[in-house]
């Protein structure tokens, strides 16, 4: 089954960010996946959904009440890397 991307990037901050739903770590994220710009205690870039799941449960605790908005700009973009910072709003409420 083929997934088009806009479908993939609203599923991914829905239910992983918005929802918390672990499952979804499992189920889009590669094993195999770099998660650039994110490290464990030693500096060593988190890799595959196992290291995310940590900091994904350790992000949550700290902002229980954050909720992820997905600009369409981000799902209308050729490029992630061109799009995600002016496109993604991460509004935390504490």
């Amino acid at each position: 089954m083929t997934v088009d991307n806009k479908t993939l990037i609203q599923r991914w901050f829905e239910e992983v960010w918005n929802q918390g739903r672990v499952e979804t770590i499992e189920e889009l994220l590669a094993e195999e996946c770099v998660i650039h710009g994110l490290a464990d205690a030693s500096g060593k870039e988190l890799r595959g959904p196992a290291e995310f799941r940590a900091f994904h449960a350790q992000f949550r605790e700290a902002f229980p009440e954050m909720t992820v908005t997905v600009d369409t700009r981000l799902l209308k973009a050729t490029s992630w890397r061109r799009a995600v910072p002016s496109a993604v709003n991460i509004a935390a409420i504490v």
